[in-house]
């Protein structure tokens, strides 16, 4: 599909009595190809972010100021550009009627004859799992269930597991529930929802050569308001004892835990 997109401009939107519209510019693609928007020019006041997930288009704002608001507006268009108009409110947290209702304009693809992609609006990735320090997951290698060894980091004076191709990150027991979260961080060191986050898990065959996986499952990590994380759990009830690949995918870039469960 096209490699740039043109800004969406967003009107009909009230916060508390007053219009809240604004240019979303687009900065990157999704894995399916379609393109997402952000706004971060105005930080302060709104934020408005537009994607394509889960067979529908959706449309969300945050305003700032307090107390905080938010509000989604989903379409069930499939189109690869989101519709103008036709929004149904589905979510919000504040009080209803002060929201109007979005439509939108632009968003085509760019008509510049040599378009250039955006750039995702954040430049670093912090894991912010239970394990601490960075770690993305919640346990790390002294076994499931609280583990002190940090997820996903070097630790001094510890050397690595390897299994396979990949260091071993964590161990748990089958039936225990593998937490993580992680925050994307603009160039000023602000979270925020600046893309979607892709969760994978693969099972890994480490007797083959090469090694081989194969895709479990894929979902979409959650973003968590308050706490401006990204995050994502994985059910071990229905997997069997061995080894797992958790691939985390970002816009432009990923993270890969190998992970073993025990019986």
């Amino acid at each position: 599909m096209g490699g740039c997109y043109e800004p969406i401009t967003i009107s009909g939107l009230v916060n508390r009595g007053a219009a809240a519209n604004g240019d979303v510019p687009f900065y990157w693609v999704d894995p399916d190809g379609r393109p997402d928007w952000t706004d971060d020019t105005n930080p302060e006041s709104y934020w408005f972010t537009v994607w394509f997930t889960g067979g529908k288009w959706c449309v969300y704002v945050v305003f700032f100021e307090e107390p905080v608001a938010v509000a989604r507006w989903t379409h069930t268009s499939t189109a690869q550009t989101p519709p103008s108009s036709g929004w149904t409110l589905d979510y919000f947290i504040g009080t209803g009627d002060q929201w109007g209702t979005p439509t939108l304009s632009n968003g085509e693809i760019c008509s510049s004859p040599t378009p250039t992609p955006g750039e995702p609006r954040f430049t670093t990735i912090v894991g912010t799992g239970d394990a601490g320090d960075g770690a993305f997951l919640d346990s790390g290698l002294q076994g499931g269930g609280g583990g002190s060894l940090d997820s996903g980091l070097q630790v001094e004076g510890v050397e690595p597991t390897m299994v396979g191709n990949r260091e071993l990150t964590a161990t748990y027991t089958v039936g225990e529930i593998v937490t993580g979260s992680c925050q994307l961080l603009d160039a000023d060191g602000r979270a925020g929802p600046f893309g979607h986050t892709h969760v994978y898990l693969y099972s890994v065959d480490i007797t083959t050569r090469p090694e081989t996986i194969a895709l479990i499952s894929h979902w979409m990590a959650t973003f968590n308001w308050p706490s401006l994380e990204y995050t994502f759990e994985i059910d071990t009830t229905e997997l069997a004892p061995g080894y797992y690949d958790l691939h985390l995918a970002f816009p432009g870039s990923s993270e890969t835990f190998r992970i073993e469960l025990i019986p």
